[in-house]
């Protein structure tokens, strides 16, 4: 039987992923959609990922306007992974769940992604 590469990718991502859970961040527990992503002008290393919903536990350092996106750093290894996974979410149309670290990237007022994860259905 073969896999879909969306649930390949899934798959192989999530033998990686920390447990997100233990840590007072910013959460997507519930499904939310991928409104858009795009790289930071600001910093051209980080893609934001913004969200059709609030983080249900925003922090403290992300600016109150920017409470519906996590950003993470596209030029490390697991940031490569993140954006193909993004972008196969985005284009997709599937439903997510995603955490922050609970602190922002120097420089920039949006917590960072810290887990991602996209359901089958």
């Amino acid at each position: 039987m073969k896999l879909s590469f969306i649930h390949a990718l899934t798959t192989a991502v999530t033998l990686f992923v920390v447990d997100a859970y233990a840590c007072p961040c910013g959460r997507y527990s519930s499904p939310v959609s991928i409104a858009e992503v795009e790289v930071l002008p600001e910093n051209t290393n980080f893609v934001q990922v913004i969200f059709n919903a609030t983080l249900s536990t925003p922090n403290g350092c992300s600016n109150t306007a920017y409470k519906d996106r996590l950003v993470f750093d596209s030029t490390t290894a697991q940031g490569k992974t993140y954006l193909t996974m993004v972008m196969a979410a985005y284009l997709s149309g599937r439903k997510v769940r995603a955490d922050g670290t609970g602190t922002c990237p120097p420089g920039i007022p949006v917590e960072q992604l810290r887990w991602f994860d996209f359901l089958s259905s």
